[in-house]
């Protein structure tokens, strides 16, 4: 045999023998190729959509309050609007913007009294033109000294004209220094339907939506200082003051008025709170009813309103345990089900419309209950996730199978 030739000979098997070497280990020690995907939709399980009756008459929201996103009350989900869609006037519940912007100007922990605010000759003279004109007032006298905590709690519970101009004064130097601050704090937590002109809501060019009022509520449900001021209504410390709780409407039905007021142009105008559930399942909404014609209207459509709304909590299931999101095939035929680990339910009122999302981490093989990804479904109120579990084994194929498919074996060894 020629020289040359030989030599190509011997380099040509030296090449064979390096390749086996090579693909022995790659093929029977090396990884599997991975699984492939295809999600499947087993269909939505929540309910269809909340049907909440409200009145007609007015304007009507009711919101669902989320405890854990105060920054963002702004967006709660709103269950239910009937009536006038556009801004409305809302008389007394301007007043719950005035609380909400004092605080953010001057924080007060709850239950603290926070700093004194002196009633000047001009907080007197406003408390006797409004009483004079038959507004709601809380009494004050010359000279006298009350807390932030007391003031509020006369605005918030008394519906008190004077202490609301009072405490405007005392907070932001005057009336209309105020209301260039609460107009900024509309605008800011989202609530750019409504407008203050004043601290009392006593003009009709106070306005805003039922939507926005609602949302208001939900700012009061998660600002602590206002809630301890509510949950203790009747109670008095730090030698606090005798307050009328003009707000309280509707107790016996399972609702805490914040707001309830009455002028020519507004109608009756009616903002609560009402809780649904026990312990960790308590749930808050908020509503708001303007511009409402007479009791004999609002009394009827809120307790409606909660009642229908209590059926509507139920809770149904969006993600039933067992349920398969996804078809897990080796490529050499082993085939699973990627099923739901366990039930996860929320309040009809969500309506889980949403496409589900499936993720699956990459794996090869794998036993029955091993956890290899997620599903996720949208809602109305929050994404709802449970992990995904195989129902049946992915197991390896053996050696000969792995001979045999060089290239998907070599693919998943150079992929790592």
């Amino acid at each position: 045999m020629p020289g040359p030739l030989r030599a190509v000979l011997i380099a040509l098997g030296a090449l064979a023998i390096i390749a086996l070497g090579l693909y022995g280990p790659a093929t029977l020690l090396g990884p599997l190729p991975r699984v492939s995907v295809q999600a499947v939709d087993p269909g939505a399980q929540a309910a269809g959509s909340v049907s909440v009756e409200l009145p007609e008459a007015g304007a009507s929201a009711v919101v669902v309050v989320d405890p854990d996103s105060p920054e963002t009350a702004a967006e709660s989900v709103t269950l239910a609007e009937a009536g006038l869609e556009e801004a409305v006037p809302f008389a007394g519940v301007a007043k719950l913007v005035l609380a909400l912007t004092v605080l953010e100007a001057q924080p007060l922990a709850a239950g603290e009294p926070g700093p004194d605010v002196p009633i000047t000759p001009a907080d007197y003279e406003a408390y006797l033109d409004y009483r004079d004109a038959g507004a709601r007032t809380v009494p004050t006298s010359p000279g006298d000294t009350w807390t932030m905590r007391d003031m509020l709690r006369a605005v918030l519970l008394g519906s008190s004209n004077n202490h609301a101009d009072g405490l405007a004064r005392w907070a932001f130097g005057s009336v209309d220094g105020y209301t260039i601050a609460g107009n900024a704090w509309l605008a800011e937590h989202g609530l750019a339907d409504s407008v203050v002109v004043d601290a009392t809501g006593l003009s009709d060019e106070n306005m805003g939506t039922a939507a926005d009022a609602a949302r208001l509520g939900a700012y009061v449900a998660v600002e602590p200082a206002l809630v301890d001021i509510l949950a203790t209504a009747d109670e008095r410390t730090f030698g606090e003051r005798t307050i009328p709780d003009v707000s309280a409407h509707l107790e016996s039905d399972g609702v805490r008025g914040l707001s309830r007021s009455f002028t020519n142009q507004a109608g009756l105008c009616f903002v609560f709170l009402t809780t649904f559930g026990q312990g960790d399942d308590v749930r808050m909404l908020s509503g708001a009813f303007l511009r409402m014609p007479d009791y004999e209207t609002l009394d009827p459509a809120v307790t409606t309103a909660i009642e229908e709304l209590r059926v509507v909590d139920e809770e149904v299931t969006v993600i039933a345990e067992g349920d398969t999101y996804a078809i897990l095939t080796a490529p050499w035929g082993d085939r699973a089900e990627g099923v739901a680990a366990s039930d996860r339910t929320q309040p009809a009122w969500n309506d889980a419309s949403g496409e589900p999302e499936v993720v699956v981490e990459p794996f090869s093989t794998g036993s029955p209950g091993d956890q290899v990804g997620s599903v996720t479904v949208p809602t109305a109120d929050g994404d709802v996730t449970t992990a995904l579990e195989l129902d049946a084994a992915i197991t390896d194929p053996g050696p000969i199978w792995r001979l045999t498919h060089p290239s998907l074996m070599l693919d998943a060894f150079f992929a790592g």
